[in-house]
């Protein structure tokens, strides 16, 4: 006999000694997550961080506010079985949690300072038309830099930001 046999042999022994029935080796570790045959939903925590840019004020914000009006938690769901009325969901819900920070003059300088520097003049697309539209709006303007933004933060054109 070999010695790979002679050693299979005493492996499969000592298995059989031990007691433990072939089917218990068999069906591996228990699961954890799922529950086969049974509809499980897994929760999974979230970290949001939302920065406000460009609002003058830590107090400028009502950040308890923002927060009371932002949802606690999401189910995801099937979509197109939603589209025909049926919603399914996939079993998955996250629970968010918010950070709210307020961005200081420096930061939001260099950025609107780079969107600037970096925004193409472009017609107004038929949304932007419609929004401009809507009572107490108007545009002063044909075309205007995209994206906008209030004139207080525009940089002169000789001032470069790097971010």
């Amino acid at each position: 006999m070999s010695i790979r046999i002679c050693i299979s042999k005493l492996i499969a022994l000592s298995i059989l000694a031990t007691g433990l029935p072939l089917a218990a080796l068999a069906a591996g570790p228990a699961l954890q997550t799922l529950e086969p045959g049974a509809f499980r939903e897994i929760p999974q925590g979230l970290d949001v961080n939302v920065v406000f840019v460009g609002f003058s004020g830590t107090t400028a914000v009502d950040t308890s506010a923002f927060k009371a009006a932002m949802p606690a938690t999401y189910r995801s769901i099937h979509r197109y079985p939603n589209f025909y009325g049926q919603r399914q969901s996939t079993g998955n819900r996250f629970n968010f949690n918010y950070t709210v920070v307020n961005a200081n003059a420096t930061y939001a300088d260099a950025l609107f300072g780079y969107l600037s520097s970096a925004a193409t003049a472009k017609p107004r697309t038929l949304f932007q038309e419609a929004y401009n539209a809507e009572a107490g709006r108007g545009a002063r303007q044909n075309q205007r830099p995209l994206p906008s933004m209030p004139a207080r933060n525009r940089p002169n054109a000789a001032r470069k930001h790097a971010i």
